[in-house]
């Protein structure tokens, strides 16, 4: 699809990509699914990032009229999203990921929510998360977000890669800005409510995402990565039901990665992290794991 000259989109699609030539057919199912069933089809920007790249493939989209692409040589994709972010012209912006897609009329019904909402920052909408060849809701409670939208994201994270738009001189560049590496959704969730932002929830599936195996979302960084979020967020929280809670989440992280260095047979750095998932009184409950690094420390000495 080639947009007529004087077509001008009111908001932008962010695809940040590796180029990979394994995801060539997934991220033209990403392009089109931004355009497919809206009256307003949007202005989609890919951003290509890192230097594994296929060559043919990005020398393809740069000759393509219907899309915009940018490239930068850092292989991240909050690095992309940044970039993204910083071209955008548009009145709104959202995000898709290439191995992720919209639902036919996915763009309307956002851009709907926002003329209906003149006062919202984001609109945020639900979708599927498709697994084993079945799709199922992927947030349950997006209903009763209004009610309290921090507590809510310790319930289940409310903002998908996919699932938002946002209002763009409402939040400006600043917001994705020294992201974490993984788990940057939740990140940017958690600074939309502590800048007061107003966000509205449209409880109605807009998008699909395809669970795939190499998801960075199953490698040990982004297990890692959570201990940096909790950290972050205890910095900057003082609400005391979110600071308890913070506090177990961190205790939970520390139990998983000393889990994971043990099995690895790295027991300096599994003490360590054991010792710090002791470090509140819901972590107590980790105290008999303790006995593992007896056992460990004399299988070692055999």
């Amino acid at each position: 699809m080639t947009a007529s000259p004087w077509f001008r989109p009111s908001c932008a699609i962010i695809i940040p990509t590796l180029a990979l030539r394994e995801r060539a057919d997934s991220l033209e199912r990403a392009i089109e699914s931004t355009r497919s069933g809206n009256e307003c089809p949007p202005k989609v920007l890919v951003v290509v990032n890192g230097q594994r790249f296929d060559a043919s493939l990005v020398a393809g989209l740069r000759a393509r009229q219907d899309i915009q692409l940018l490239q930068i040589s850092t292989p991240s994709s909050p690095a992309a999203i940044l970039a993204g972010r910083k071209a955008i012209t548009t009145p709104f912006f959202g995000f898709l990921d290439d191995d992720d897609e919209y639902l036919p009329g996915a763009v309307d019904a956002r851009l709907e929510a926002m003329a209906a909402h003149p006062e919202a920052s984001v609109v945020i909408t639900n979708g599927y998360h498709h697994r084993l060849g079945e799709d199922s809701l992927d947030v349950e409670y997006l209903a009763n977000l209004s009610d309290d939208p921090l507590a809510a994201l310790f319930r289940e994270n409310w903002l998908a890669s996919c699932g938002g738009l946002y209002r763009t001189d409402h939040i400006p560049v600043e917001f994705f800005e020294d992201s974490p590496r993984h788990i940057h959704w939740t990140w940017l969730a958690f600074r939309l409510v502590e800048a007061g932002k107003r966000i509205v929830a449209l409880d109605v599936p807009t998008y699909r995402i395809n669970d795939t195996l190499d998801s960075s979302s199953k490698s040990k960084e982004y297990m890692l990565c959570h201990l940096d979020l909790y950290r972050r967020m205890l910095e900057r929280v003082s609400r005391p039901d979110i600071v308890r809670i913070l506090r177990a989440r961190l205790c939970q992280a520390s139990h998983e990665i000393s889990a994971y260095y043990l099995k690895q047979g790295s027991l300096q750095a599994a003490w360590s992290a054991h010792l710090s998932s002791l470090g509140h009184r819901s972590g107590w409950k980790f105290l008999p794991y303790s006995r593992k690094f007896i056992f460990a420390r004399a299988g070692r000495d055999e």
